[in-house]
């Protein structure tokens, strides 16, 4: 009888150690998350640094994802964008107008999934999916 709760015990052992209960190693920060290049149905939003600050920079990202969705849904989307540059010898000035249309008869509404920062290039990602 002992014999038998010894190989019991023994077995138990054994089969405790092989079980692997190490936690998954978490994602770096730098590393990008699967949907940026994989939107799965939806569609991701990019912009880069913005010379009016990170609140311009998740707007033109979020509109570029929305362009995105409705182009997705067969709607018209006519998006044109032009920039001016001037330098003179006392300094330099740049504007940029960005101007997105969407016409449709189908009403696009999405939510966003996820966001994220890049902390290398400060690129802002927008992952947003139609309702």
């Amino acid at each position: 009888m002992i014999k038998i709760i010894s190989s019991v015990i023994l077995l138990a052992l054994v089969f405790s150690g092989c079980n692997n209960t190490q936690p998954k190693p978490e994602k770096s920060k730098y590393e990008k998350p699967d949907w940026v290049n994989n939107s799965q149905g939806g569609a991701v939003g990019s912009c880069g640094p913005h010379m009016n600050g990170n609140a311009a920079q998740e707007k033109v990202a979020m509109d570029r994802a929305l362009t995105a969705l409705a182009k997705q849904k067969q709607s018209s989307v006519v998006s044109t964008s032009t920039g001016t540059e001037k330098e003179s010898g006392i300094g330099y000035s740049s504007t940029n107008t960005n101007k997105t249309e969407v016409t449709s008869n189908a009403q696009v509404s999405s939510t966003t999934k996820a966001t994220w920062r890049d902390p290398k290039t400060n690129i802002y990602y927008i992952w947003m999916v139609a309702e």
